[in-house]
């Protein structure tokens, strides 16, 4: 399907839901509103994403994602209960382009655990997993799914990894240092994209 005179639109869609897990778009309304603006104020969230803006800031901001990208903010649920916020966007259009070879059809992703009781257990993990999974099944052509955790939270480095995502290398971005993470359906040379992502931090 061609969408935005492009076969991909102006933000990836929403992961295939499964039995776990139920992936909506966030809404710039009560309650999501309230949800995400909440769980970014929380400490531990805070500190690595940096946005713990008020109320006012979060709606302006969902709804200029949902109006324009290049990211899809979503709730995701476990079992009803809200459990985590993601934003999906389009790698190739994002500065961590710069940092290895992109492709249209990369999907990179954000993850904040909302709810303390949600983090540990390996339900994070899990999620991230199913994420990767669900977008293959959605978006053809979609073969990677990418993410820039913090190159400091050791937490989200050891969780992706836990889920199959394979680091690149540490890569400086405008706002941190982060750690580039990929996983893969199973088509890609991820040695090959190490180098990539090696011989440009050299440069």
């Amino acid at each position: 399907m061609v969408r935005n005179g492009t076969p991909f639109g102006h933000r990836p869609p929403l992961p295939r839901s499964t039995g776990s897990w139920t992936f909506r778009t966030a809404r710039p309304v009560a309650p999501d509103l309230d949800l995400v603006h909440r769980w970014m104020n929380d400490p531990d969230v805070a500190r690595f994403w940096d946005q713990a803006w008020s109320r006012a800031d979060w709606r302006e901001e969902l709804s200029a994602q949902l109006e324009h990208g290049p990211a899809h903010p979503c709730i995701v649920e476990r079992g009803g209960r809200p459990f985590a916020y993601l934003e999906l966007y389009w790698s190739s259009r994002h500065a961590i382009a710069r940092h290895y070879p992109a492709r249209e059809g990369d999907v990179g992703v954000h993850i904040a655990l909302g709810d303390p009781g949600s983090r540990g257990g390996g339900r994070g993990t899990e999620l991230l997993r199913d994420t990767a999974h669900g977008m293959y099944e959605v978006t053809p052509g979609c073969t990677r799914v990418l993410a820039e955790p913090a190159a400091d939270n050791g937490a989200a480095r050891a969780a992706f990894g836990r889920a199959g995502f394979h680091e690149l290398g540490e890569i400086e971005l405008a706002h941190k240092r982060a750690a580039l993470v990929v996983h893969t359906a199973g088509t890609d040379d991820v040695p090959a994209l190490r180098r990539e992502v090696t011989a440009h931090a050299s440069r």
